[in-house]
């Protein structure tokens, strides 16, 4: 038997909402926030997450490197 047949024939129809849960989540909006106050918001979290990685993984340590790009901070410098 094929399997990749198999696979393709054991894939139930998207609409039974049993088997497939919705692709997206409807968040609920909140009129009274602004969109640009929302990213700011996000931008500043961001923000703080990098200097606390950036105090965790140093610049000095070459080992870093790695888990430093993970975090979009630069490997051999300190973030700005």
């Amino acid at each position: 038997m094929n399997p990749a047949r198999h696979r393709r024939n054991d894939v139930r129809h998207p609409r039974d909402a049993k088997t497939h849960p919705p692709s997206f989540v409807s968040l609920p909006v909140n009129p009274s926030v602004h969109p640009l106050d929302a990213v700011s918001d996000i931008v500043a979290k961001r923000r703080e997450i990098q200097f606390a990685a950036d105090a965790e993984w140093p610049h000095t340590d070459p080992a870093n490197a790695g888990i430093r790009g993970e975090f979009q901070l630069p490997p051999d410098r300190v973030v700005k």
